[in-house]
């Protein structure tokens, strides 16, 4: 017995570890912040100019609806309004269909604020909402901090966790930037004098990124 529960708090210690891993420096927060304020213009415009082509597809519509009523006004033969009829009940429901889309674009479910608040109070430390949440939130932290269940080694500990696609993003964004700041500009020796000033490319400064 005691054995047992020696052995799952080594295990909870070691998934704590693993959880606490995950979260990246405030400066990596901040390259993401900035990110997501991006893709979130890009969004708004994307939805601006959806609204934009469905009004012009309902004004069409009507433009036809229109025409098609002033052509059984005109006519006195039964086939045809019946065909006309049938003509405008689909446009009808096309015009229902558009009417919905727009309505549904309306409004975000969401403020850009509420998505921001979300999305870093979890990327930034995902083991606090882990501590402090509840049975179902813990299913969701899982779900979204790892693409498959964790394998625990008696030996070992945790095997090299898979995590989710915005984790592993930010690894190799990490990784990039970690790059970027340690490359160097090495000259050859046997370059020519005159080929000096060329040469000289002007190095940004090093961000600094604090943990």
């Amino acid at each position: 017995m005691f054995r047992k529960n020696i052995r799952a708090e080594k295990i909870d210690t070691a998934f704590e570890a693993v959880l606490q891993s995950l979260s990246p420096t405030k400066g990596m927060m901040a390259i993401v912040k900035s990110m997501l304020k991006t893709a979130w213009g890009q969004r708004e415009a994307q939805a601006k100019a959806m609204k934009v082509e469905i009004r012009s597809g309902i004004a069409q519509l009507d433009k036809q609806l229109d025409s098609l009523l002033d052509r059984i006004v005109e006519t006195n033969n039964g086939t045809v309004i019946a065909a006309y009829e049938k003509k405008i009940t689909k446009l009808e429901n096309e015009k229902l269909i558009q009417l919905e889309k727009l309505d549904k674009k309306a409004k975000p479910k969401h403020t850009m604020e509420e998505i921001f608040e979300l999305a870093m109070t979890f990327l930034s430390n995902p083991w606090n909402i882990w501590k402090n949440g509840e049975l179902a939130m813990r299913k969701i932290v899982l779900r979204l901090a790892f693409k498959e269940h964790l394998v625990y080694d008696r030996e070992n500990g945790f095997r090299t966790p898979q995590v989710s696609v915005i984790f592993r993003f930010l690894d190799d964004l990490s990784l990039k930037s970690k790059m970027v700041r340690s490359r160097r500009l090495e000259l050859p020796r046997e370059l020519p004098h005159s080929d000096l000033n060329a040469a000289r490319l002007p190095i940004p400064p090093r961000p600094h990124f604090r943990g």
